[in-house]
């Protein structure tokens, strides 16, 4: 398979006018995994009891032990889920808090987490915890590390003994940091904290090994970067720790075990996880996770450089082990700053770019700096980000009001 545009034409759906700059956020499914849960659809329709009397649990347990051996973990410990948010819900609401106790998250986690988080702690009578994570903007040279992200989860942990539970990113979302949970998860572990993982952005994008990592509980999407269709995710739970785990939306296998009070949820569309495998087919068909890294990580770089010299703006001050191998931030041109920093600003700007210039891309503001979070993959090309830095030059944001 030729990567780049060769790749784009042959298996993908786009509207071929638009550059995409912005995969992570809601992932792209090839043709042929398309075509396959369309086959699944219309075998739904054809023979709806026969469906979900037989045929769909057959199907979905073939996937699951694909996904098992594909995040190296037994099948029993592994479960489809809708997305990472409800994965994460369903944590957060089984997970026994009391009083005197604390769950802690950070600055940079996704908020839809953060806010659950902070919920779940208000309904048991918790303490939410957020530690702020800053980054070096003001210290040219100065860097944030591995041994910074460790240091930050075990100065606060020590200092706040209250906290039973963690919440931490495998990549943050609007920061594209590589975090290192390896390392937080032993320091956690050793404290008596538990550890859950918000790995959004992860599966396709690195390489998952829940007997090396040990987490208590991780999450992914499968169709961000493994090309699943939308509405598939996993769930991994340490077998020590499934008997307190149930979905919010309790159904008639409660007292089964927990693949069956997880994954028997009626007559909702389980089309996307029975494609899980399929996205697994396709990231093979490309050459494996190596061969995409390669060309990924390859883009990001240049992209990266691109537009930081096209505008003569910084990019994250982090060190290159902190950074994800599909994503990376640069601050958007100086004018941009001079804008409200509101909600309404960056949809403009998204809007206005995509109308006017047809590029999807993404920004977000870190400490009162409008940075883009740009992604690659392997159907994108170089020319993508040389359209996007001239757009963003060449659009007036006074213009438009901001």
């Amino acid at each position: 398979m030729e990567f780049g545009r060769d790749t784009r034409d042959k298996y993908y759906l786009f509207k071929k006018e638009t550059a995409l700059a912005n995969h992570g956020a809601s992932g792209a499914v090839p043709r042929s995994v398309f075509e396959q849960r369309n086959k699944y659809l219309e075998l739904m329709e054809y023979e709806p009891d026969a469906w979900f009397r037989w045929i769909l649990d057959d199907t979905l347990l073939k996937n699951r032990d694909r996904l098992a051996q594909f995040i190296n973990c037994e099948p029993e410990d592994v479960v489809f889920a809708e997305n990472v948010t409800e994965a994460i819900n369903d944590v957060m609401w089984s997970f026994p808090l009391t009083k005197d106790d604390g769950v802690l998250v950070t600055s940079v986690g996704y908020n839809a987490v953060n806010i659950i988080a902070a919920e779940v702690c208000k309904a048991r009578g918790a303490t939410y915890h957020k530690v702020p994570l800053l980054f070096p903007l003001d210290s040219p040279g100065e860097v944030l590390t591995p041994e910074d992200m460790v240091k930050l989860y075990a100065d606060y942990i020590n200092d706040h003994r209250d906290i039973k539970l963690v919440i931490v990113d495998h990549i943050t979302s609007s920061s594209a940091l590589l975090m290192p949970i390896k390392e937080i998860i032993k320091f956690c572990h050793s404290k008596g904290v538990e550890v859950l993982v918000d790995a959004a952005h992860v599966p396709g994008q690195l390489k998952m090994d829940m007997t090396e990592l040990d987490p208590d509980y991780y999450t992914g999407n499968m169709h961000k970067w493994c090309h699943a269709p939308r509405g598939c995710a996993l769930l991994y739970v340490a077998r020590r720790n499934q008997v307190k785990m149930s979905p919010i939306r309790r159904n008639v296998n409660q007292d089964k075990s927990f693949w069956y009070r997880f994954t028997s949820q009626g007559t909702r569309d389980h089309t996307p996880y029975c494609c899980a495998m399929d996205g697994i087919a396709f990231l093979n068909l490309c050459g494996g996770l190596d061969a995409v890294t390669s060309y990924n990580t390859a883009l990001r770089d240049k992209a990266q450089q691109l537009l930081a010299s096209a505008w003569g703006t910084p990019v994250l001050p982090v060190s290159k082990e902190l950074t994800a191998p599909f994503m990376c931030l640069v601050k958007m041109p100086d004018k941009y700053d001079e804008c409200p920093q509101t909600l309404d600003t960056i949809l403009t700007v998204q809007d206005v770019i995509y109308k006017q210039y047809g590029i999807v891309f993404v920004v977000h503001y870190h400490q009162g700096r409008m940075f883009t979070r740009i992604s690659t993959n392997i159907y994108n090309t170089i020319e993508d980000y040389e359209r996007l830095a001239k757009a963003a030059l060449e659009w007036d944001p006074q213009k438009h009001g901001l």
